[in-house]
């Protein structure tokens, strides 16, 4: 008893110690809890967790959405997200995460709550990969609970959504073999009709969409080809934006610019004052720590140099100046719209190419199989499904089948038809019926996160869906002006073997299937024990 009560006073004085600490450094050197302001909603997240791919400010108070484009059971994807949350919660203090695919509030507290974190984890990643748990909910686990975890969809559209998934993706087989099929009856009549320099170009464009051609060398191409046709690349910003970002990245040398920087950092902490040498050393720590992004943290540097009056910065820091002026033009090119005006450079070349109309219609025959390609694999983007409901009619088998006839007869091409493509035609509109409810889910997925945000006083929220739904999320949201950011996830490489699919139609796990068998055979060894045991 004598020893307990000893134990327990003693105890009970270094708390009381430590508090008494805890006050005296508190008061000396104050700690501020508080978020940090929105500057710059394009550096909300770092480069090391995500790229943003698009921004809408509407001025300070009118709330932001981080609208966080999922790639759905693929597991780097997942983390990235995690990533991003994790940065949003500590430097925003983000307290609201809505995803689609569930309906109101989410609980992750029988397993948030678990006291062992690195347990948790290590079970978390097991589910994480095998697609049963996604990144917004891990960060939720890991978090204990700390945020509104909310699910902004609409139960029985999701449904409809599903089953329509599961009707669309029915007969793959047949539909994989009438695009091959068609496609090397398309390949063979332009090896007949294609003048040399447009089957070059038309490969090139194979190559660079198969990525045998990288993108830089394609860049290249597209630019030289374009200049011998005395066509003006300047008329396409972004285009010439990353020409010559692309030729600057030729001359850089980037292990001499991490040296030249660190000499940099090292002569200003001998020549700036206190407070200066202060700041610099928060902003190399918050670069450092993906809080700050390069642009931001290579033009404070740029700055320092005009502002203290540093001479020999230009001469002596060669390629750090390149690389600042390098990132600099890159940050100003807008990813969407650039790769919008690679496809019209590309359509501008053909038409240069072109000799007669025969090609011409080739050529969109050719386009119409890609998208009904990405049409048969659920991929179109919003802009390709506006293209093939303003074209229907030229994406059904028999307009294909009517043009080969014709055409190859024209170019004596002989060929056989799959007989896959009987079937074609009636799944179509299952397919598009698919794309037509995820539509309607983009007004769902917005109004309630912005609803979430009221209820609980939200300045930020994330929003996690698919990419499909960008563009709608996106243009709801500026119509109602509420700022927004998108962002891609960091991803290393695609999954070879994806949960998705099996996740979505139900199909169980091969960790469930283990645990299935090993109920199956404690029955079995239960009633062989009863039998022994009445015999």
């Amino acid at each position: 008893m004598y020893l307990n009560n000893r134990i327990k006073q003693r105890g009970q004085y270094n708390m009381k110690y430590i508090y008494i600490v805890f006050i005296i450094l508190y008061m000396l050197f104050p700690y501020n809890v508080t978020a940090q302001p929105v500057s710059n909603i394009r550096e909300m997240v770092s480069e090391n967790n995500g790229t943003i791919r698009d921004s809408y400010f509407a001025g300070a108070n009118k709330g932001i959405v981080v609208h966080v484009q999922d790639l759905h059971c693929n597991y780097n994807a997942q983390v990235s997200i995690y990533n991003i949350i994790n940065e949003l919660i500590d430097k925003y203090h983000l307290n609201v995460v809505a995803i689609e695919g569930c309906v109101g509030e989410l609980d992750t507290a029988p397993y948030s709550k678990r006291p062992n974190d690195s347990i948790k984890e290590s079970v978390a990643q097991y589910f994480l990969k095998s697609g049963q748990l996604d990144g917004a909910g891990f960060a939720h686990m890991m978090r204990h609970s700390g945020f509104v975890f909310w699910g902004a969809d609409d139960a029985t559209l999701h449904q409809r959504n599903v089953d329509a998934y599961k009707k669309s993706i029915q007969g793959e087989a047949d539909n994989a073999k009438y695009y091959s099929n068609i496609k090397g009856i398309i390949e063979a009549i332009k090896l007949k009709a294609y003048p040399k320099p447009l089957k070059e170009f038309d490969a090139k464009i194979a190559a660079y969409k198969d990525e045998t051609l990288d993108f830089s060398s394609y860049i290249q191409y597209l630019n030289n080809l374009f200049q011998e046709k005395g066509l003006k690349a300047e008329e396409y910003q972004n285009f010439a934006a990353i020409v010559s970002v692309i030729e600057k990245e030729s001359a850089i040398d980037f292990i001499e610019v991490d040296n030249q920087r660190s000499k940099y950092v090292d002569m200003l902490s001998q020549r700036l004052d206190k407070d200066k040498l202060s700041e610099l050393l928060d902003k190399s720590l918050y670069f450092k720590t993906g809080k700050l992004s390069p642009l931001s943290f290579y033009n404070y540097l740029e700055n320092i140099a005009a502002k203290e009056n540093i001479s020999e910065f230009a001469k002596d820091y060669s390629q750090l100046n390149l690389y600042i002026s390098y990132i600099g033009l890159y940050s100003q090119i807008d990813n969407t719209i650039l790769f919008q005006e690679i496809e019209t450079i590309e359509n501008v070349i053909k038409e240069a190419l072109f000799t007669d109309d025969v090609q011409r219609r080739i050529d969109r025959m050719s386009y119409n199989l890609d998208v009904l390609k990405d049409m048969f694999k659920l991929k179109l983007t919003t802009n390709t499904l506006q293209y093939y409901k303003a074209n229907r009619k030229e994406l059904t088998p028999s307009y294909f089948i009517n043009f080969i006839s014709e055409t190859a007869k024209k170019y004596n091409v002989r060929y056989e038809l799959d007989p896959a493509f009987r079937g074609i035609a009636a799944k179509l509109p299952d397919m598009e019926r698919f794309y037509n409810l995820a539509g309607e889910r983009d007004g769902i997925l917005v109004n309630n996160t912005l609803d979430v945000m009221r209820k609980n006083n939200a300045e930020i929220a994330v929003l996690v869906s698919g990419g499909f739904h960008t563009d709608g999320i996106t243009r709801l949201l500026k119509e109602k002006d509420i700022s927004y950011i998108v962002v891609t996830p960091k991803i290393e490489a695609l999954d070879a073997n994806n949960p998705y699919r099996s996740v979505l139609l139900g199909e169980k796990s091969e960790f469930e299937k283990f645990i299935e068998e090993a109920k199956q055979q404690t029955e079995t060894y239960k009633n062989v024990f009863k039998k022994e045991k009445t015999k």
